[in-house]
């Protein structure tokens, strides 16, 4: 397992990658990112479709979206996503 740390104003986390994720994120890094990028200076990992950064509300449309199409009832926010991370590490022995 790999672990990546993200910082944000003044927060770090440690966020574990399985090999799904990892292979996933290539894929993106690889394949789609450099398709999308505006201005091949952008360093945002995520971009819109405009090649941008994407911004909170662009990830809470893509929550919305797939919340819609999984015909989920329930209320899904990215802390709902969070959460719900944490509980999986959790319950599979992870050390949080």
């Amino acid at each position: 397992m790999i672990f990546v740390r993200c910082e944000n104003h003044g927060k770090n986390r440690i966020i574990p990658l399985y090999p799904a994720a990892i292979k996933a994120l290539s894929d993106y890094i690889s394949e789609i990112r450099p398709k999308m990028i505006a201005d091949t200076d952008e360093e945002s990992l995520f971009v819109n479709v405009s090649g941008d950064r994407m911004s909170r509300q662009g990830f809470w449309k893509i929550i919305k979206f797939y919340q819609e199409k999984a015909q989920i009832d329930k209320d899904i926010t990215p802390h709902t996503l969070r959460h719900s991370f944490a509980a999986h590490l959790l319950e599979n022995g992870a050390d949080l």
